[in-house]
């Protein structure tokens, strides 16, 4: 979820974008599923009514490049830069070997290198569900 000071993957890329230190890996072509938590909490009292469980997305599916490009731009950093998988695999290894030190591990490296996207179309029939798109209304 999208919102202020987000938690998670999100944050992390934020701040490491921040500090000049974030790379995409291979192309930065792995894609996420996304929404705004103001639009989850507006549907809520109307998805109670209804019952059921709905997977909530904002309908676009951001690649990591293309989510990358829109945080650098808002801090006024160049657009990040891609290593090839076969470094970011030693690095991830470096940061299991050092226990933190190397702030990357194969734990992060397979979220940026998995998909992880969700079909939200249950939630626009039945409860009409229309968010914002992320990348058009994201703003740190």
């Amino acid at each position: 979820m999208v919102g202020a000071d987000p938690p998670g993957n999100l944050g992390s890329m934020i701040n490491w974008i921040r500090k000049g230190i974030y790379f995409n890996v291979g192309k930065g072509r792995s894609k996420r599923s996304m929404v705004f938590a103001k639009d989850v909490a507006g549907v809520i009292l109307k998805a109670s009514k209804f019952g059921g469980i709905y997977n909530l997305t904002d309908g676009y599916h951001p690649s990591y490049a293309e989510l990358s490009e829109v945080i650098s731009t808002q801090l006024g950093k160049g657009k990040p830069k891609s290593i090839p998988i076969i470094i970011a695999m030693c690095l991830a290894i470096l940061g299991e070997i050092t226990g933190g030190i190397v702030p990357f591990n194969c734990n992060k490296l397979k979220k940026m290198t998995s998909t992880l996207t969700f079909d939200d179309s249950k939630a626009r029939l039945i409860l009409g569900w229309k968010p914002k798109p992320v990348l058009k209304y994201f703003k740190l």
